[in-house]
C-alpha cells in the first residue's frame, strides 16, 4: 500500500534465484501497476499438471538450468532458451520435483484470462 499523495522513490527487492542477471541503469526488471480503490474479486479455479502430455515430444515442462550463464535483460531475443531450460519428460506419469529448483509445467486444463484482467503489453 502506498499512502495517498506520496511523492518519493519506490524500491523493489530483486532476488534472482535461478539465473544470473545483468542489469544496467534503466533496465526494466518488473512491471508495476498502481490502482486506486478496492480490487475486483478474481475468479479462482484449480489447474492441474499434465504429465501425460503427448505433444512436443512428450515434454511436460522445463526446469531452469542453474548457473546457465548470464541473462542480459537489455538483449531482447538475444538468448537461446535451450541454454537456460532443460526439457522434462514424465516417467510412468510421474515427475519428481526437487526442492530449490525452478519449474515451468504444462497445465492439464486450458486457461483463459478475461481481457479486462489481462496485463497490457507495452513496447
Amino acid at each position: 500500500d502506498v499512502a495517498e499523495g506520496y511523492d518519493g522513490p519506490l524500491y523493489l527487492e530483486i532476488a534472482p534465484q535461478t539465473f544470473s542477471v545483468l542489469v544496467r541503469p534503466g533496465t526494466r526488471l518488473n512491471q508495476l501497476r498502481l490502482k486506486a480503490g478496492e480490487p475486483p474479486r478474481l475468479e479462482t479455479r484449480s489447474v492441474g499438471v499434465d504429465l501425460a502430455f503427448e505433444n512436443d515430444g512428450g515434454i511436460v515442462g522445463y526446469r531452469g538450468r542453474r548457473h546457465a550463464g548470464l541473462i542480459d535483460l537489455d538483449k531482447v531475443a538475444g538468448h537461446d532458451p535451450a541454454d537456460f531450460w532443460e526439457p522434462l519428460r514424465a516417467q510412468r506419469g510421474e515427475l519428481m520435483l526437487d526442492p530449490g529448483e525452478f519449474y515451468i509445467l504444462a497445465s492439464r486444463e486450458a486457461v483463459e484470462i478475461p481481457v479486462d484482467q489481462a496485463a497490457e503489453m507495452t513496447p
